[in-house]
């Protein structure tokens, strides 16, 4: 069995994210600051490419080198570090309860991202860090919770494995880590569709595989030019601002209860809900009914 193991990454985890990172963050009544480190030794442990650390290999494409065999008792496994302040943040309520339902300026970053934590990735690869940080802001009446990953290394459903897995330590639930690869399966799968007869006219062929390319490989300045755009859209006409939206555990049953109501009452019963599809099409609604005059309720 060999000693590591090297994992490409694809020229899409390149593109525009040289010095991004992403900060997943949580708002806590409680935390046991121990115990969440304890937990992310273990997911790193039992999913060994969380163990790798972030390189340039060949033909300067980015990698991660994971070790196999025991890992290093004087190398970090996650970055953690825990702040303590002795009165709450201005930008929070002195007390968040369960029947709670604000509108909320969003708290300081430094409160979900310690200073010593990179934004850019060549300061992963220089100095070999580890590939997620954790960091806690403990207040008297609740804990800010941050945990950070360089932008291009995860997506979202990669940080939302992570944040599974976690989760599912701190709960002793068992869980499986994603298989790992020694081929980047975003390159494979375009080879894929390039080698594939669709049984279609290649004109359509060849522009379909266009558009796949364009989403999921480098393509420049116009690209970023047309997401500044798409942003600024948001923030002008649509209005949109940046806040944060609390709602504590009493006001997500009621929504929740009063969504599977309302769908038996129009005789639907095969449709099953959850918060977060009800919290997503929530703000989805919310969002478009300047343009498209939906209640928001």
């Amino acid at each position: 069995m060999p000693d590591e193991i090297i994992v490409p990454l694809s020229s899409y985890d390149s593109f525009g994210t040289h010095h991004l990172s992403i900060t997943v963050a949580y708002v806590v009544r409680s935390v046991d600051a121990e115990a969440v480190k304890a937990a992310a030794g273990r997911i790193v442990e039992k999913w060994r490419l969380l163990a790798g650390r972030l390189e340039i290999g060949a033909a300067g494409r980015l990698q991660i080198r994971v070790p196999l065999g025991e890992l290093d008792k004087d190398q970090s496994r996650v970055a953690f570090t825990v702040t303590k302040f002795s009165a709450p943040a201005d930008s929070l309520p002195p007390r968040l309860h369960s029947d709670t339902a604000l509108v909320l300026d969003p708290p300081a970053p430094h409160f979900f991202r310690h200073s010593s934590t990179p934004v850019d990735r060549p300061t992963y690869i220089a100095k070999k860090l580890p590939l997620f940080s954790i960091h806690i802001s403990q207040f008297p009446a609740y804990n800010c919770v941050g945990i950070t990953f360089p932008h291009g290394v995860f997506d979202g459903v990669g940080m939302g494995t992570i944040l599974h897995a976690l989760s599912a330590e701190l709960n002793r639930v068992e869980w499986t880590p994603p298989p790992m690869n020694a081929i980047n399966i975003v390159d494979a799968a375009l080879e894929i569709i390039r080698e594939k007869d669709f049984s279609i006219p290649a004109d359509i062929q060849d522009r379909a595989l266009s558009d796949l390319e364009r989403d999921l490989a480098s393509t420049g300045v116009l690209t970023v030019a047309a997401m500044g755009r798409n942003m600024v859209y948001e923030r002008v006409w649509q209005r949109s601002e940046h806040h944060s939206i609390y709602l504590g555990g009493n006001v997500c049953k009621k929504l929740l209860h009063s969504c599977q109501q309302a769908l038996v009452e129009v005789g639907v019963k095969d449709v099953r809900l959850d918060i977060t599809g009800v919290l997503l099409a929530w703000l989805l609604k919310v969002s478009l009914y300047t343009t498209t005059k939906m209640h928001p309720c």
